[in-house]
């Protein structure tokens, strides 16, 4: 038996379990930005940013209110955005990833995806099709010369390949 509780009294019983059922798909797809997309793996580091405390104290005074510096407000809140970006942008690609698996995963040649230890079914998960399309992303930049950059780092390559080379000989 389980009980709910609101403390909207103008729900029913029914939307109650409605919004209950929808709070379920909100935490799975929290756990997926987390584990599998890394959403919330962010490490940008700004010395202006206070450290913050989750048991405030009352009384004391908020570690953002303590920033007087208008130049140091700024950095705090270009670090916040910053952070928000990232953690869209996680959302945005793990939104893309689920309309994007169900149509590449039953195309997959799911036995040259090395990484996988069994092969459950012919349809691949969210984290098998985006380390496919990861390594399909490496891949075809590796193949292609349009890109500047890739045209540096293959010169980068082949420098640092003959200096190995030839110490190597010595």
């Amino acid at each position: 038996m389980s009980i709910f509780i609101s403390t909207d009294l103008n729900l029913s019983p029914e939307k109650i379990i409605e919004l209950y059922a929808k709070r379920f798909k909100i935490v799975c797809i929290f756990r997926e930005v987390k584990q599998s997309m890394g959403g919330f793996d962010y490490h940008f580091g700004n010395k202006s940013m206070p450290r913050l405390n989750y048991y405030h104290k009352k009384g004391v005074p908020h570690p953002l209110n303590e920033i007087k510096s208008e130049k140091e407000r700024l950095a705090v809140i270009t670090k916040i955005k910053t952070i928000e970006g990232y953690v869209l942008g996680s959302n945005i690609a793990l939104g893309l990833l689920q309309i994007l698996s169900p149509k590449l995963g039953t195309g997959v040649n799911l036995k040259k995806i090395h990484f996988l230890r069994t092969y459950s079914n012919d349809h691949a998960s969210n984290s098998t099709i985006r380390e496919y399309i990861r390594n399909l992303i490496f891949m075809m930049f590796s193949k292609s010369d349009y890109f500047s950059i890739i045209q540096i780092i293959k010169a980068k390559q082949k420098s640092d390949f003959f200096f190995v080379l030839a110490t190597s000989l010595d």
